[in-house]
């Protein structure tokens, strides 16, 4: 007697169509109106965050000084719940394809609009010398950050294109560890067998391929802000 071919069962043809149909969809649409929920900042400590984006579901840490937002761990844990929801169906094509609308998601709609709001601010800053002690006051702010930053000290105010850099930082660490924890953990070799699990896997770790483009957007900002310091 033949094995039999689970994917050419009636229920599986259902359950494929459901997932494919109303699922996956639905996961994509949760994870994009998650991302796109940006711009309602809070004013903490007279900092004006409506200027910029961030997730509206993301709030301000007034417990870690200088002040962070949370926009970064929010949208991590997001997208953690997604992908461990789309591993539980046991389905490696459900994998592949959430993962690249996912990385789609992640590249346009946040890292893109970081650096656009980033574009935005250097497009917008006070032109030399028509306001000289706005200025002097804005370069003190940036260089101030800096140093502080390389000297890992705290009470610093941070601009707004200081808290962006910050969350982009954040962004690919939490992006190594959000892979990291899938990849190694149990649940795909629960839901997949060993030859379907290592080619999960391989989907999950290629996530991470989105790290490029967080780290040239953090060192093109990082080279605009250290030269704004200097001249």
């Amino acid at each position: 007697m033949p094995p039999l071919d689970l994917e050419a069962t009636d229920s599986q043809k259902l359950f494929n169509e459901i997932i494919f149909t109303y699922f996956i969809p639905f996961e994509i649409w949760y994870t994009r109106t998650t991302v796109d929920k940006v711009g309602e900042f809070r004013s903490v400590h007279g900092f004006p965050y409506s200027n910029f984006q961030a997730n509206r579901m993301s709030s301000p840490d007034v417990s870690q000084i200088p002040v962070i937002t949370t926009t970064p761990d929010d949208v991590f844990y997001i997208l953690k719940l997604v992908i461990s929801r789309m591993i539980s169906t046991g389905s490696v094509l459900v994998v592949e394809q959430t993962l690249e609308q996912l990385r789609e998601i992640v590249d346009k709609d946040y890292v893109g609009i970081i650096k656009k709001k980033l574009d935005d601010v250097y497009r917008n800053q006070t032109i030399p010398g028509s306001n000289a002690r706005a200025d002097k006051i804005e370069r003190e702010n940036r260089m101030s950050f800096t140093v502080c930053s390389l000297l890992l000290s705290y009470g610093c105010n941070l601009t707004r294109e200081q808290i962006l850099l910050n969350d982009l930082d954040i962004s690919a660490s939490h992006l190594d560890r959000l892979t990291r924890d899938l990849a190694e953990g149990t649940n795909i070799s629960q839901n997949f067998t060993n030859v379907e699990a290592n080619i999960v896997k391989s989907y999950v770790t290629g996530f991470q391929s989105i790290e490029g483009k967080l780290k040239s957007t953090l060192r093109v900002g990082i080279s605009r802000l250290l030269y704004e310091d200097i001249i």
